[in-house]
């Protein structure tokens, strides 16, 4: 079945360095559309190792090579990345069997691998590159969820940052808020401070304005009636004198009266003399 390329993790690297098995293994990939490429070794395999790399074909033979940079280029993989290997174990004589060989040429080196023991048919390869291609696209299916991960935690953490900051404005806004409605509570007591004391002051000023009208009256009964008994004395008028003293007197005693009252008054109040804005 014709393989469906994936925009990552989609190439397959071959590695066989007898002969044409490389170019034999390679051809039957394309035909099944897959995306081959042949390497002449490890180090080939270690510079183009990245993230078009869906799987690895390497033959047991091409890992006798110097595996220092591949397994330098393996280790720098990412976290979520472990590019999937096939090897293909050799057919020989020889105190193990060809698969437990091949396991102790890779384990020491590669993570991720299958072997499968030759003579293989091709039906046995193609199932075991389109196995590692599919374990390769999880991977990338985990680098997306772990990406996205991240995304929502940095949004998260720029979302508390913004809370703290939104809660730092609350807080300042709180203390302004206070501090106005302190100065505001001031203001409003002066300001009634001040009218109770103009509306003291208008008082005492119509009480003043009442005694001086009743001191008037009486004074001018005083006067008047002073006036008489001068006028009368001078034309040797002294009949009917004493009505008029009489008046006289009654006006004073009523002003004196007046006047004890006020004195009174005055004793019984504080009188607190501030400054008026």
């Amino acid at each position: 079945m014709p393989h469906r390329s994936a925009p990552l993790g989609h190439k397959v690297l071959v590695s066989a360095p007898f002969g044409r098995d490389a170019e034999s293994v390679a051809g039957l990939l394309r035909r099944e559309s897959y995306e081959a490429a042949v390497c002449r070794d490890l180090s080939e395999i270690a510079e183009r190792l990245d993230d078009q790399v869906g799987a690895v074909v390497v033959t047991e033979e091409a890992l006798g090579a110097d595996r220092r940079r591949l397994q330098a280029a393996l280790q720098a993989q990412p976290t979520w990345s472990d590019v999937p290997f096939v090897v293909l174990a050799a057919r020989r004589m020889g105190p193990l069997p060809p698969g437990q060989a091949a396991v102790l040429r890779v384990s020491d080196v590669i993570d991720n691998y299958t072997v499968l023991e030759r003579p293989l048919s091709s039906l046995s390869l193609l199932s075991a590159v389109s196995s590692a291609l599919r374990s390769r696209q999880k991977q990338f299916e985990m680098r997306d969820h772990l990406a996205e991960i991240g995304a929502r935690n940095e949004a998260l953490a720029r979302s508390e940052e913004q809370l703290r900051a939104a809660r730092d404005v609350l807080a300042r806004n709180q203390d302004e808020l206070e501090a106005k409605v302190a100065e505001r509570t001031e203001e409003l007591r002066r300001a009634h401070e001040h009218l109770h004391q103009s509306q003291k002051m208008e008082a005492v000023g119509q009480l003043t304005g009442g005694i001086a009208h009743d001191f008037n009256n009486m004074l001018t009964g005083i006067i008047g009636a002073m006036d008489i008994i001068r006028r009368r004395i001078a034309s040797g008028r002294l009949d009917d004198l004493d009505r008029f003293m009489d008046a006289a007197t009654t006006s004073a005693n009523r002003a004196a009266g007046l006047t004890q009252r006020l004195l009174a008054f005055s004793r019984r109040q504080s009188l607190d003399s501030k400054p008026l804005d």
